[in-house]
This record gives C-alpha cells, sequence and structure tokens, in this order.
C-alpha cells in the first residue's frame, strides 16, 4: 500500500462551488482555472524520461485533469491500449513536457560547466558543436572527476524545473513510498 510521505503544491488551490464548472474553479482575469490534478512524482518523472528519450515526439506522455492517470504513447510501439482516442486533442489532457522543453538539455551541461568547470567551458561548449556530445560530456566530467557532481546537479535541476511546470500547469505532485 503506497502512503504520501511528502506534498509539493504547485499553485493554489481552493475549494470548488456550486456554481463552478464541472472541474473547474471559477474565472479569473487569465481565464478559468481547472482543479488541480494530483499526480505521482515518480511517475511523472519516468513520464518525463520516456518523453524525452528517442526521436523528437516519437514518445509523449499526457495526464488526465480529470484522473490524474499518465498515458504513455509512442509511434514505435503500442503502450497503453487503454489510452483515449482524443488525447492529443483534448483539454482534459496536459501532455508532459520533455526535458528539452524545461531547458534541461546543452543549456544545463553549460550551466553546471560554467559553475563547476569554468576552465573547461570552451572544450564543453565545443563538445555540443557535434553530434555524440553528452557522451562526450560525460567522459569529460569522469576524466575531471566531475561525473556524480554531474548526476546530483541534473537531478536537482530536473526536480525543479518539473515542479515549477507542475505550478504553471495547476498539477499537484506527490511523492509517495511504500508503507
Amino acid at each position: 500500500r503506497l502512503q504520501p510521505t511528502a506534498v509539493w503544491r504547485c499553485g493554489i488551490m481552493r475549494a470548488a462551488t456550486a456554481t463552478d464548472e464541472p472541474r473547474s474553479l471559477g474565472q479569473t482575469d487569465h481565464g478559468t482555472i481547472r482543479i488541480m490534478v494530483t499526480v505521482n512524482y515518480e511517475d511523472l518523472s519516468t513520464a518525463l524520461e520516456f518523453v524525452s528519450s528517442g526521436m523528437l515526439t516519437e514518445h509523449r506522455a499526457y495526464i488526465s485533469i480529470d484522473t490524474g492517470t499518465i498515458h504513455w504513447v509512442s509511434d514505435s510501439s503500442d503502450l497503453d491500449d487503454d489510452a483515449p482516442e482524443d488525447l492529443e486533442e483534448s483539454d482534459r489532457y496536459i501532455a508532459v513536457p520533455s526535458k528539452t522543453d524545461l531547458g534541461l538539455g546543452r543549456p544545463l551541461a553549460i550551466q553546471f560547466t560554467q559553475e563547476r568547470m569554468p576552465d573547461e567551458y570552451g572544450a564543453v561548449r565545443q563538445f555540443f558543436a557535434h553530434p555524440g556530445a553528452y557522451s562526450r560530456f560525460k567522459d569529460h566530467l569522469a576524466a575531471h572527476g566531475q561525473l556524480d557532481a554531474w548526476y546530483a546537479y541534473e537531478a536537482e535541476c530536473t526536480k525543479r524545473a518539473l515542479l515549477e511546470w507542475c505550478e504553471a500547469q495547476q498539477v499537484t505532485a506527490i511523492h509517495e513510498s511504500t508503507a
């Protein structure tokens, strides 16, 4: 059985009233605010990794704003036989972003280098001018004893960016652990 151990609230939530539209919290100066959907953070993080793997748009994931269910879609394999047919057209689903969408690709590697290895900035920047950059980047980090630091930095920045995305999308991401 899963028990929530920590909850991040991304955005402001209030109780829906009888006059609200279904799944809506009413009108603001910025339009309709929907009820915040809750998802498991680990599932959302896995969906982010999935969407970020493969070719551009090969893998996609969508969060149902009604249930919090994450639906997985791939052009290269059948993953979710129960996925609704209107995932990409309906406003009832939120597309999970890729790492690139969140600015976690090349810019993050360059930022890490600037902060932790400023003398290596030119070499690392050159890596990203050619295919195979991440492999060379990681080899370079390993040679300088910075690979573990990179993984920790990348994980923290990914978590922060994903939670900021949650806030913008009115998604509550919860951590769950086994009890």
